[in-house]
């Protein structure tokens, strides 16, 4: 049990480092322009990293082989969750200023992009630290 604690640190690190250090970035940007301004950037960038790693720390109890096709689907449903509170928080609105109908685009999008980020950057990475 203790092992599987030590790696599962290690996943926690890998997938939580992703947008601890691209997120500040986007948040900056973001909050300089007249979408999203109104955002809390700062409370963003602690959940959204904690979010992913506990994610990741999560699935790597599940019993399943980590391999490229089942960490897209690990991303897919991150994706999935991260859009609905996204949703539910008005964030399409109020960052790509989808309203209406157009808001509901982020649950297919979200999925897809978590799905790419988490098939093509924490797998490799993973797959490069984790021996």
């Amino acid at each position: 049990m203790v092992g599987h604690l030590k790696s599962g640190f290690k996943y926690f690190v890998i997938a939580s480092s992703l947008p601890a250090t691209v997120w500040p970035i986007l948040g900056l940007i973001i909050s300089n322009t007249r979408k999203g301004g109104d955002l809390d950037f700062m409370y963003i960038s602690l959940t959204v990293p904690l979010l992913f790693g506990s994610f990741n720390l999560i699935s790597s109890f599940v019993k399943f082989e980590r391999n490229a096709r089942n960490m897209l689907f690990t991303g897919l449903l991150l994706g999935l969750v991260m859009a609905s509170f996204g949703s539910y928080s008005n964030i399409p609105e109020r960052v790509y200023g989808l309203t209406g109908n157009m808001s509901y685009l982020v649950l297919v999008g979200g999925p897809i992009f978590y799905g790419l980020v988490w098939r093509f950057v924490v797998h490799p990475l993973e797959r490069a630290i984790i021996k």
